[in-house]
């Protein structure tokens, strides 16, 4: 039990003394054991009488504390808190969109009077699916009954958080969306690119191959996403995985780091050896998902414009690499709607004086 009494100093003067501390006025220390009184239930979690005690003075002092009381002077004492409210919430503003607490009372009393679902969800012009998940959620398993304020609240608590809009006006993902819908992309193939690449430089490059009838030859592509700057593999001796992965190592070896941060390739069994490709090139390779030629868009237009020089059916494996070489120059040097009407050569360059 906390001390407090009162002293005499030398002088005379009445001191008041509470917790060790001495107070010049009665009323200072009767406002300091209530502030302790309070502080013991709400930080301490100690009960009425443990907190009473505590501080020195009865239940019925710690209640008119708690409480408040009407004085007979006409002077009414504030109540120090709010007891029964201080650990709950305050209430929130739910849309009216969302079941209100008069809707929930109104859906508690009907079940309680056996009424079905479709004839609650009638009475305050809801959906029945509405009225049946929240039933199905807050309904007592032992009873059967619901608890309206208390779902009320819970209903109140799972409401989001105000927080700032990611796609503002003037972010890089408000940017990146613009120029999503200026490619004419649709909204899921903007929603679907991986974020880490949203609002970013970063140069990527996409790979794949194109083959001829029955995939006896073959010609690997390397485009790289945000210029469209593309890179033809010769594989004259085979499309496997050892034939691949020397392709690639030749060919990338001697880009600048900037444009060997990843590779994204399809599920094709050509990039076994991607480990030994990301260990020499120290770049990252990812696979996209099975059957979903959308994540390589670029790399599937690209296949597309190089069918006007490998028509299907013809037998890739006679043409060398030099001319694979020229048909990428002229490819890179074609300008494209997407890129502003800019060729890849000149955006690839761009990007580099960037960095």
């Amino acid at each position: 039990m906390t001390g407090s009494h009162r002293s005499e100093d030398r002088g005379g003067e009445r001191r008041w003394t509470f917790n060790g501390v001495e107070y010049p006025t009665r009323k200072l220390m009767c406002e300091a054991r209530r502030a302790e009184y309070v502080r013991l239930l709400a930080e301490e979690g100690v009960n009425f009488t443990q907190a009473a005690h505590a501080v020195g003075v009865s239940k019925r002092t710690g209640k008119a504390w708690r409480n408040g009381r009407a004085r007979a002077t006409g002077r009414n004492e504030r109540p120090s808190m709010d007891w029964y409210r201080s650990t709950m919430d305050k209430p929130r503003k739910i849309h009216a969109r969302y079941l209100g607490q008069e809707e929930r009372i109104l859906i508690a009393d009907r079940l309680r009077l056996g009424d079905g679902i479709r004839a609650i969800a009638r009475l305050p012009g809801r959906d029945p699916g509405a009225v049946s998940r929240e039933v199905a959620r807050n309904r007592n398993p032992g009873i059967g009954d619901c608890g309206p304020c208390r779902a009320q609240q819970k209903a109140a608590g799972r409401l989001k958080r105000p927080r700032p809009r990611k796609a503002a006006e003037g972010t890089p993902l408000w940017a990146e969306i613009l120029a999503g819908l200026r490619r004419h992309w649709s909204p899921e193939q903007i929603a679907n690119r991986p974020r880490r690449r949203i609002g970013r430089s970063r140069a990527t490059g996409r790979g794949d191959l194109i083959t001829c009838t029955r995939n006896q030859s073959a010609i690997g592509t390397l485009v790289e996403r945000t210029t469209r700057f593309t890179i033809l593999l010769h594989l004259p001796d085979g499309h496997d995985a050892e034939h691949v992965q020397q392709a690639i190592i030749d060919k990338m070896q001697h880009l600048p780091k900037l444009l060997r941060n990843s590779l994204t390739w399809d599920q094709g069994a050509e990039l076994a050896l991607h480990k030994r490709i990301g260990a020499s090139l120290d770049m990252a390779v990812y696979f996209c998902d099975p059957h979903s030629p959308w994540q390589r868009g670029t790399n599937e237009n690209t296949n597309g414009l190089l069918r006007q020089y490998f028509p299907k059916g013809t037998d890739l494996s006679v043409y060398p690499e030099d001319y694979l070489d020229a048909v990428a120059e002229e490819l890179n040097d074609r300008p494209r709607k997407t890129l502003g009407y800019m060729k890849p050569s000149e955006k690839i360059i761009e990007l580099l004086d960037a960095a």
